[in-house]
């Protein structure tokens, strides 16, 4: 396969793809090690294992290394886009909703979203829960041993084992009004007064890391633009005099 110049470029292939190993799991012991092709780092238990898919005569060789044993494992450009505007009005009440997705792609990001201690940073609770032990040693737990992963560890090189998938669909707004009735208002001599409710980014439903959102920012550097999207609450009054 030919790679072009530049991140993710590849002939014959979609823009935004996803290069990389193919993970097992995670090594279980030091046996697991010496018994499975060598890796391209230093090995120890409770961190990622890579496959060897192949070799220099085109089939695996019992070493893993960034020739050979990478290949397209995702891609970050989704192929669908989908999104719905409800309304409706009824007695006085109105009410409209947004929603908005996307589907169809992965995203690989790391730094401080991912990796426990990054940077001399905190853990967070999805890392401790689901981590990697010596009392059980899971070769299929999400999360290797907690012990400081830095950018260009060995365990965190671009993987299947951090693949996500980036699907969701997101009430990304909806709005709940009441105006009152002209026969009230004339009394006040007003000529409109509708009270509200509207919210923003209240509910995603999504597959990816605990706390974090798909749509952020991915830098997979120093963690500065993964700002998560908040929520917002609004109540108020429109008054027509």
């Amino acid at each position: 396969m030919q790679q072009n110049i530049g991140s993710g470029l590849f002939v014959g292939q979609p823009i935004g793809i996803l290069y990389g190993y193919e993970a097992d799991g995670l090594f279980t012991n030091t046996d697991d090690i010496s018994t499975y092709p060598a890796q391209p780092y230093a090995a120890q238990p409770g961190l990622v294992r890579y496959k060897d898919i192949s070799g220099p005569n085109g089939v695996p060789d019992g070493k893993v290394d960034a020739t050979y044993d990478r290949k397209i494992i995702g891609n970050t450009v989704p192929k669908y886009t989908f999104g719905a505007n409800l309304t409706l009005d009824y007695k006085g009440f109105d009410f409209s909703a947004l929603i908005q997705g996307l589907a169809g792609y992965q995203k690989q990001i790391g730094s401080y979203s991912a990796f426990a201690f990054y940077n001399g940073g905190q853990i967070q609770r999805w890392q401790v829960e689901n981590r990697w032990t010596t009392d059980n040693p899971d070769p299929n737990a999400k999360y290797p041993k907690l012990t400081s992963l830095q950018m260009g560890s060995g365990t965190i090189q671009t993987s299947t084992y951090w693949n996500r998938d980036g699907s969701f669909a997101r009430l990304k707004n909806i709005q709940l009004g009441y105006s009152l009735p002209s026969e009230v208002l004339q009394k006040w001599k007003i000529s409109r007064l509708r009270l509200y409710f509207s919210g923003e980014n209240l509910i995603s439903l999504n597959k990816f890391y605990k706390g974090w959102d798909p749509e952020m920012t991915n830098d997979r550097g120093d963690g500065s633009q993964f700002y998560p999207i908040t929520k917002v609450y609004t109540f108020g009054i429109n008054l027509n005099l």
